[in-house]
């Protein structure tokens, strides 16, 4: 984990663990927070993953006009990759403020917890 990671800095993170075999069978990326993922970085993420099990997490930044885009792109990524599965972060905290600072982005102790939670919940739903 890294503060304001871009899309290509996660995948590069990625890469490096493939090529030493770290990768988990699980693997969990948030990213498109910090900034629009373009669809060959997204391509490149998938394909560095393989066949593992990714749980993409769709951002929660409402103050930003890539948000859209990302929750959009990480859905359809789910729709059309049977190991991919989205972790509908941002549908699940629109409607609760009090999970963030003042910011409307950054989570609270509660938010950080609300986060975990929906991540367990989807890991153990779409689990395989």
């Amino acid at each position: 984990a890294q503060v304001g990671r871009q899309g290509d800095g996660g995948l590069s993170v990625l890469k490096d663990l493939a090529a030493k075999d770290q990768l988990a069978p699980k693997v969990v990326v948030n990213l498109g927070t910090n900034g629009a993922i373009s669809d060959q970085t997204a391509r490149e993420i998938i394909a560095t993953v393989g066949d593992r099990q990714l749980y993409w997490i769709t951002p929660h930044v409402p103050t930003k006009p890539w948000q859209k885009q990302v929750v959009k792109q990480v859905h359809e990524l789910a729709r059309t990759h049977k190991n991919v599965h989205e972790v509908a972060w941002n549908a699940n905290s629109a409607d609760h403020p009090a999970w963030f600072g003042k910011d409307n982005v950054h989570m609270n102790e509660v938010g950080n917890a609300q986060f975990t939670r929906l991540l367990v919940i989807t890991m153990l739903k779409e689990g395989k």
